[in-house]
């Protein structure tokens, strides 16, 4: 069993900084990065707690933004097409009647 915690480990340290370089699956890796840092502080060096909290707060940075304009994630997101069968657009904003405060209400039609 402890064979493979270390293969997991060790396949985990080698390959998320190469995806997070890329900036491909950004997110799923820095959530994964982020697991590990904990474990790693709660586990295995508790007295470390400044340099791991370093580490999560760049990480919680890359899973809140993500990766940037500059990375493959980006990349593929512009290259999707539109999974949709309509396109909904916005006609007008109208204010709701009876309504003592000013709300407005969305009107979509079909493209």
């Amino acid at each position: 069993m402890n064979g493979v915690r270390r293969i997991i480990a060790v396949s985990i340290e080698l390959s998320t900084p190469v995806l997070l370089v890329l900036g491909l699956m950004t997110r799923p890796v820095a959530l994964v990065l982020l697991g590990m840092t904990t474990v790693i502080e709660v586990f295995v060096y508790p007295q470390a707690w400044p340099t791991h909290i370093q580490w999560a707060a760049m990480l919680l940075v890359l899973l809140c933004r993500g990766a940037g304009t500059f990375s493959v994630d980006h990349w593929l997101w512009r290259l999707r097409p539109l999974t949709t069968d309509c396109t909904v657009r916005l006609v007008k904003l109208a204010p709701v009647a009876g309504l003592r405060y000013p709300q407005m209400q969305l009107r979509l039609i079909r493209i």
